[in-house]
């Protein structure tokens, strides 16, 4: 009896044993973990290979260009004369240089040299208008300014060529229809270096600086 209890309680012990599953090893959980990154690293690849393969998006074609501005387009805007500046022309800056050396270190009397000199240049200036003879022709007036009045001196017909977009080459034809004054040449230049300042180189008087006046012969119109 003493020898059956004693396989019986083995039996028992024996069966407990083997129902209970062994633990990993770390080695084991260090396989898993490389595996898993493998799988990982070989999906990335695969993801990059078939982004590489997309065609590349077509870049977006360049903005045109804005069309280029024409020096015709400044001078024939309505409305708009342009006026003679004595200081900034090439006369009036011979007189300052000679008012300058006339009159030294003396401010008052440099004023009063420049004043006489500018007063010696009647206010005049020039404008285009359209030729009422022809679609798109133009006109070249020219005008002297009497107390507020503008007074033409000269009316003759104009043609835009050679225009740059900063000069612009003026060829008038035809007779002259002005109430008189100095005698249009045939063709000259008109350089445009910013939209408030033309510039003519004129025989007789070197650079001829103008600038822009709205509305001076709105006057007459009325």
């Amino acid at each position: 009896m003493r020898t059956f209890g004693a396989l019986v309680v083995l039996l028992m012990l024996g069966g407990c044993g083997g129902s209970t599953p062994a633990a990993d090893s770390p080695a084991d959980e260090s396989k898993s973990t490389a595996e898993a990154d493998e799988q990982e690293g070989a999906s990335d690849a695969t993801a990059s290979d078939s982004s590489s393969d997309e065609p590349a998006e077509k870049a977006e074609p360049a903005e045109e260009s804005a069309p280029k501005k024409e020096a015709k387009d400044l001078l024939t805007q309505e409305g708009t004369s342009y006026l003679y500046n004595f200081a900034k022309s090439e006369a009036g800056e011979k007189a300052k240089e000679k008012c300058e050396k006339a009159s030294g270190d003396d401010a008052e009397k440099n004023a009063k040299c420049m004043s006489k000199a500018s007063k010696g240049v009647k206010p005049q200036g020039f404008k285009f208008e359209r030729d009422k003879e022809s679609e798109d022709g133009w006109l070249f007036v020219r005008f002297e300014i009497n107390g507020n009045r503008p007074v033409e001196t000269n009316r003759i017909k104009a043609e835009f060529v050679d225009d740059t977009g900063t000069k612009v080459t003026i060829k008038t034809q035809g007779p002259d229809k002005g109430r008189g004054g100095k005698g249009v040449p045939a063709s000259f230049e008109i350089e445009v270096p910013d939209d408030y300042t033309l510039i003519i180189n004129e025989p007789a008087r070197g650079k001829s600086v103008y600038e822009p006046k709205l509305g001076l012969f709105d006057e007459e119109k009325r």
